[in-house]
């Protein structure tokens, strides 16, 4: 599923079940993401693809933030909302292509 544009603020979060992917521009430097956690969930798993970085928030947790390469564990939290913020890893003037996958088990 392709993002939507205006998703440049938390109150403009693209929903999203199993898949998005999305660009960020010069002009667009973060899109934000939102996705909910089945109750009947037994694990979440979160993986990314593109030259980006990752912040996960879920209520009760710390922040989890995830760059390309390095592993990182995604808090696991039932029937919950999470959102997510892709930005770029540096500063740029190209276009950035971004993916982001959850799976649920």
């Amino acid at each position: 599923m392709p993002e939507e544009e205006s998703n440049d603020g938390r109150q403009d979060a693209n929903e999203f079940t199993t898949a998005i992917c999305g660009t960020l521009s010069p002009s667009d430097k973060r899109d934000f993401l939102l996705f909910h956690v089945k109750p009947t969930a037994k694990s979440m798993a979160l993986y990314f693809s593109g030259s980006v970085r990752l912040r996960v928030d879920v209520d009760g947790e710390v922040t989890t933030e995830l760059l390309p390469g390095a592993e990182g564990v995604v808090p696991f939290v039932r029937d919950a909302d999470y959102s997510v913020e892709v930005t770029a890893l540096t500063d740029t003037k190209n276009t950035i292509d971004w993916r982001v996958d959850v799976v649920e088990k």
